[in-house]
C-alpha cells in the first residue's frame, strides 16, 4: 500500500466518522429544540396556573368580603341565631316557598342570616352569590335574580295580608 492508498483510506474513515458526528450533533440539535419547546411549555402552563390562582384568590377574597358586608348588613339578633329547630323549619319552608330554592339552598342561606323571604327580597344578586360560592356551590346555574323578584311578591303579598 503506497502513501496515497494510505491517505485515502484515512480521509474514508475521517469522512465516516465527520458522518456520524454530523448526525450525533444534529440529533442533539433536534432534541435541544424539543427540550425548548416543552420548556415553553411548562412555562406558560406555570404562568397560566399562577394567573388562575391569583383570579382565584381574588374571587375568594370578593366573596369573603361580601359575605361579611352583608353579614354586617343583616346582624340578626342573638334570639334568631339561637333558636330552637322548630322556628328554623319555619324559616326553611318559607324560603323553599321560592321557585329554585330546595332545603339544601334554604340551609345555606340561613347560616348567612338570610332567615325569611322579605330578608331575601333585600339582598342583591351578588351578595346571593357571594354565599353560594363560599358554600362551594356554582352561582352560574342559580337563577338568584328570580329568587330575588319571587321573595319580592311574595313579601308583597304577606304584608297585604
Amino acid at each position: 500500500m503506497n502513501k496515497y492508498e494510505k491517505a485515502l483510506k484515512k480521509a474514508k474513515k475521517y469522512k465516516k466518522a465527520y458522518r456520524k458526528s454530523l448526525k450525533e450533533t444534529q440529533e442533539l440539535s433536534r432534541l435541544y429544540e424539543e427540550i425548548l419547546e416543552e420548556l415553553k411549555d411548562v412555562q406558560k402552563a406555570l404562568h397560566k396556573a399562577k394567573k388562575k390562582g391569583d383570579k382565584q384568590k381574588r374571587k375568594y377574597k370578593a366573596v369573603k368580603a361580601a359575605l361579611k358586608e352583608n353579614l354586617k348588613a343583616n346582624a340578626a339578633p342573638k334570639e334568631i341565631v339561637e333558636a330552637p329547630a322548630k322556628s328554623v323549619e319555619k324559616k326553611d319552608f318559607s324560603l323553599t316557598a321560592i321557585n329554585g330554592i330546595g332545603p339544601k339552598i334554604a340551609g345555606i342561606l340561613q347560616q348567612a342570616q338570610v332567615v325569611s323571604i322579605a330578608s331575601l327580597a333585600t339582598q342583591t344578586q351578588e351578595s346571593l352569590k357571594g354565599i353560594l360560592e363560599a358554600a362551594g356551590l356554582k352561582s352560574k346555574i342559580y337563577l338568584v335574580e328570580n329568587w330575588i323578584g319571587q321573595a319580592i311578591q311574595l313579601a308583597e303579598q304577606e304584608g297585604k295580608k
